[in-house]
C-alpha cells in the first residue's frame, strides 16, 4: 500500500476564474512552492502573490512544464511563507 501526501490549496478563490480554490503544488527539481488553477490552468509561480506568469516555469530553477511539479508538503509550504491558516 503506497501512501501519498495530501494536495493543499489555497484558502481564498482562484483570481482568474473566481470558482476553486488555486492548487499548491511544488518543483520535483528544486521545491520551490507555486499555484495552480485547476478549472482554466492558469500558473502563479509565487503562491503569496497570485500572479500569472503566462507559462510554465519555476522560478527557482527554470523547470518546464506542470509535470515537473508535484504534491507540495506542509514544510515546503511554511518554508515558502505561507502560514498554516492560508491553505488547507
Amino acid at each position: 500500500m503506497q501512501i501519498s501526501s495530501p494536495m493543499r490549496r489555497l484558502n481564498l478563490r482562484c483570481p482568474c476564474c473566481g470558482q476553486g480554490q488555486p492548487l499548491l503544488v511544488a518543483c520535483r527539481t528544486c521545491g520551490r512552492v507555486a499555484a495552480e488553477c485547476e478549472e482554466v490552468g492558469t500558473f502563479f509561480p509565487d503562491p503569496v502573490h497570485l500572479k500569472s506568469a503566462g507559462s510554465t516555469q519555476c522560478s527557482g530553477c527554470g523547470a518546464v512544464g506542470i509535470e515537473a511539479f508535484g504534491v507540495a508538503s506542509d514544510t515546503q509550504l511554511q518554508d515558502s511563507g505561507l502560514k498554516p491558516g492560508q491553505y488547507q
